[in-house]
């Protein structure tokens, strides 16, 4: 007969003595029969998953795709033709939403592409290439350049300064981008010293001096640059004028109505001038991922006035608060789609005629159904959007959906964009809204029914 192990004969039922050799192992008592050592068996092993349940459950164990659990999510594969950016590890919702029940009163996408205002340098609608200075997808090269003065001389090197913006905006636009645009940057390395004195070049935001100047001022310095930096592809430059610098302050950008050329045939068709302390310790590299959204088209979310914060959208857009002190400076969902960085089919285009409830993924996400649009005229619509605290909005300290009011016929600076609903602090971080909280806006009415790690269903009907 074949030697038997102690497990073996303990299922059938008997005891074996204990081992000739080594500690002896405590006899088990006899159950009575293989099969009530079976359901033992089988009853241990319930309760173990069990306790493994209730510890999840009370927070001791915790897995990826949970609240607060950050998980690496690779990047979309740009759908352009262009090369694969390097993927940038960020902690984005893994879970997948349930898909959204069909809806009544869906409409064409094409319906709630509102059209841009007439005569406005940065308009809010479709399509953005009525204001975008270069493409919006694939990669774009950007030179970065930093000069100085007869009058206000700078030494040193400049290289830290030029891996602090590169390295910002270019993770920045790759996240916001899912992927679908590559900021590259070129060194132009040291000082270069301009012909003049900087008060002469007339370059400041207040009135953004003269168009004719900034384009001057711009040629000079490509005249001094081109012909020992290789300027292949590059379609934008960035001037940084050193800190003494008196008459250029500020930061905006000037799209070309005449594009600049250079000895590689490239075509500079937009600039980038700042100055006024961009060097201090408290300057953030966010500025630059703000004026780069100016050269892509996007228009300012902020009132200018120096006693007003962020009357319009708070802290929920970087055209808003250039800081990564903010809690939400990641792009609105509005505007990535303008920018072809959300798809079609990811936009629930929709007039409802009753209840309807919309399932949208975290607007960080870049999977499902990003974005709810109801047109309320041919310049107006009411967008819905998920936002979650991770990636750019991990500082967010709650979630839910936001609703705002989108209309193409406002200035840049006047609002073109404003959030709806109750808030009590300058960020407008409360102001989303949670699950039983519901708004009014425009005859329609916006009811929040779930809020989970993969997302938010929300009611909304007339």
């Amino acid at each position: 007969m074949a030697p038997r192990d102690r497990f073996e004969a303990w299922f059938d039922g008997e005891d074996l003595p204990p081992a000739s050799s080594g500690p002896s192992p405590r006899n088990l008592p006899r159950p009575g029969s293989g099969l009530t050592r079976f359901l033992a068996l089988i009853t241990a092993c319930v309760l173990f998953v069990g306790l493994v349940g209730g510890a999840h459950r009370a927070g001791f164990i915790r897995v990826p795709g949970e609240p607060d659990i950050g998980v690496v999510s690779p990047t979309p594969t740009p759908t352009d033709g262009s090369a694969t950016p390097t993927p940038t590890p960020s902690p984005t919702p893994t879970p997948t939403a349930p898909p959204t029940p069909d809806i009544a009163g869906r409409l064409p996408i094409e319906a709630c592409k509102i059209a841009n205002g007439e005569d406005l340098d940065f308009p809010s609608g479709f399509p953005i290439t009525d204001s975008a200075s270069l493409a919006t997808t694939g990669k774009v090269r950007i030179a970065i350049v930093f000069v100085d003065f007869p009058n206000a001389p700078k030494q040193g090197s400049s290289d830290s300064y030029f891996d602090r913006i590169s390295t910002r905006v270019t993770a920045d636009y790759r996240e916001m981008s899912f992927g679908k645009l590559n900021v590259e940057f070129v060194k132009v390395p040291g000082w270069i010293r301009m012909d003049k004195s900087s008060a002469v070049y007339n370059v400041s935001q207040e009135g953004r001096g003269d168009y004719a100047d900034t384009v001057a001022y711009a040629q000079e310095v490509l005249r001094k640059t081109d012909p020992q930096t290789d300027f292949t592809d590059v379609s934008s430059i960035a001037i940084f004028a050193a800190e003494d610098a008196v008459g250029i302050s500020g930061d905006y950008a000037q799209p070309l109505i005449d594009s600049l050329s250079t000895k590689e045939r490239s075509s500079i068709d937009s600039v980038i001038v700042t100055g006024g302390g961009w060097w201090l310790d408290d300057w953030d590299a966010t500025t630059v991922t703000h004026e780069f959204g100016h050269v892509l088209g996007l228009a300012d979310l902020y009132d200018p006035k120096p006693d007003s914060y962020s009357p319009y959208v708070g802290d929920f857009d970087l055209m808003s608060v250039a800081s990564t002190s903010s809690l939400a400076p990641s792009m609105l969902g509005w505007n990535r789609w303008r920018l072809g960085w959300i798809s079609d089919e990811s936009v629930v285009c929709v007039k409802p005629t009753a209840e309807n409830r919309i399932t949208l993924s975290p607007i960080q996400s870049g999977t499902g159904s990003l974005l709810a649009v109801i047109p309320l005229s041919a310049t107006r619509a009411l967008v819905m959007e998920s936002r979650h605290p991770v990636g750019m909005d991990s500082k967010l300290p709650t979630s839910g959906v936001l609703v705002y009011i989108v209309d193409t016929r406002v200035e840049s600076a006047k609002g073109p964009i404003k959030v709806l609903g109750e808030f009590t602090n300058q960020t407008m971080s409360d102001v989303l809204l949670g699950v039983g909280e519901y708004l009014e806006a425009s005859g329609w009415v916006v009811s929040v029914t779930r809020n989970e790690v993969w997302g938010n269903e929300f009611a909304i009907f007339p």
